[in-house]
């Protein structure tokens, strides 16, 4: 076979096929990004202090001095003592409704001061 014989072979470019586009809701997409920066904590913090009031009422908000979240343990300062009592005995309920408030298991106990 002489070289102006040769067989020139062409391959043809095939396009990738374009894959669906997967919907995601709007907190899903802020617990991915949240969890990309390795803010969980504060992020957290900062949503227990906004859904204590909601959940809990302004009465108990309004004498609730402080709130800190330290690892899955929430510590609250509270102003008058017959509240801190009547918490305690509630802690297992408000941990639930505080967890399902925020969509994950952020608490395991709060602990009253």
């Amino acid at each position: 076979m002489s070289d102006d014989k040769k067989i020139k072979y062409r391959f043809r470019k095939v396009t990738p096929i374009p894959k669906k586009h997967e919907t995601i809701s709007v907190a899903g997409a802020m617990q991915d990004f949240v969890k990309s920066l390795k803010k969980s904590h504060s992020y957290n913090q900062a949503l227990i202090e906004k859904v204590w009031e909601a959940e809990l009422g302004t009465p108990i908000a309004s004498r609730t001095m402080s709130l800190k979240l330290r690892g899955k343990i929430l510590y609250v300062r509270l102003s008058t003592p017959t509240l801190k009592n009547e918490l305690t005995m509630a802690r297992e309920r408000i941990v639930r409704k505080l967890n399902r408030r925020l969509g994950a298991e952020v608490l395991t106990d709060i602990k009253f001061a």
